[in-house]
């Protein structure tokens, strides 16, 4: 359950196949005793007799995680604490059972027809394929790093030779530029 006394269910086909709907049913209670239903809201699985078989909330993300268990998929409900549920009428009724007087709430509530629950939901398929891709993806990246650092190094080393050669070239010219002046000295002198 999480706050505002909500209550995250889960109905699955895992025994009854066809009778029943995979779905996730949300239920916000009146208070913190889960005595009365005040609003419910049911989202069912966009894959169907898929047997579902576990919800888990986690509270840091505010994302309730349900698994697939014919598909092996994980669905992701991101925000579901933000899904709207619509009000229920709760009625108390008691039945009697072998001379015993049982009460408790029934509950009926109008069942969205239009909106679609689900919008906001988001598939993770966990499939040695798409852990191939990314680990495929990221050894290119690795390898294009590695070329384009061997590039650089590479381009740096002609640069460096580059003005290494310039060096030496201004060197000579420094000495060619002192020899002509010791010549034009000589020249003056005599």
């Amino acid at each position: 359950a999480d706050k505002p006394y909500r209550a995250y269910l889960l109905s699955s086909s895992i025994l009854e196949g066809d009778k029943v709907k995979d779905a996730v049913v949300i239920m916000e209670f009146e208070d913190d005793e889960y005595a009365k239903v005040v609003r419910a809201r049911v989202l069912d699985l966009p894959t169907q007799r898929c047997k579902a078989h576990r919800v888990f909330m986690d509270r840091n993300s505010g994302t309730l995680s349900v698994t697939e268990f014919t598909q092996s998929q994980i669905l992701q409900i991101p925000r579901v604490n933000e899904i709207e549920l619509t009000d229920v009428k709760a009625e108390k009724t008691s039945i009697d059972q072998n001379g015993k007087q049982i009460s408790y709430w029934k509950y009926t509530y109008q069942a969205d027809k239009f909106a679609n629950p689900l919008a906001v939901v988001k598939l993770v398929k966990e499939n040695v394929d798409l852990k191939r891709q990314i680990n495929d993806l990221r050894a290119e990246w690795e390898h294009l790093k590695e070329e384009v650092e061997a590039k650089v190094w590479a381009e740096n080393a002609d640069v460096k030779r580059h003005i290494n050669d310039l060096r030496a070239e201004l060197e000579r010219l420094r000495r060619c530029d002192d020899g002509l002046k010791r010549q034009i000295t000589d020249l003056k002198n005599v």
